[in-house]
């Protein structure tokens, strides 16, 4: 089971690792309503080094990033569960470590100050090529690992069906 920490408090957790030789991973992401497609990345992204760290995007960013978002063809704009909520939820898988909130331009902030070993990133097939890519010269000095996203999952998916089912007897 991993914890919800701070930016601050990670950092200095960070330095323990290296310490120990132990590598970070960072993905981040929303991670709104979880579905299978958020815990097989996360349990892909937790495979490649020893500390698994989620970022969660803040509410206020994911609205306004998914609503200016035009490659994936979603008109879902606004978060459905609260960040702490979605924080705690993440912090009981099994593959991760630590989550910690990101707000504004702080997950690019924290990713050069935490400075982990890979990052992954999520990407749908119409934005990269199939299959795992793999960048050694990536940003920051390290390694960048690109992963697709899983085919089906999706929140707007998972919205369009909740949408679409029968309605309960009040």
């Amino acid at each position: 089971m991993g914890q919800v920490i701070s930016q601050d408090d990670l950092i200095l957790q960070r330095q323990t690792w290296k310490g120990n030789g132990q590598s970070a991973v960072f993905v981040g992401g929303w991670f709104d309503l979880l579905h299978p497609g958020h815990i097989r990345l996360l349990e892909q992204a937790r495979s490649y080094g020893d500390v698994l760290v989620v970022g969660v995007k803040s509410g206020r960013v994911a609205s306004e990033e998914k609503a200016g978002s035009n490659g994936s063809g979603s008109n879902f704009a606004h978060q459905i569960t609260p960040v702490a909520e979605r924080a705690e939820i993440l912090s009981e898988l099994a593959s991760v470590d630590y989550v910690v909130e990101c707000e504004g331009e702080s997950a690019d902030a924290l990713i050069t100050r935490l400075c982990p070993e890979i990052l992954v990133e999520s990407v749908s097939a119409m934005n990269a090529a199939p299959g795992l890519h793999v960048n050694p010269e990536g940003e920051r000095g390290m390694k960048t690992i690109r992963l697709l996203r899983e085919p089906g999952y999706s929140t707007e998916q998972l919205l369009a069906r909740i949408m679409q089912s029968p309605q309960s007897p009040a």
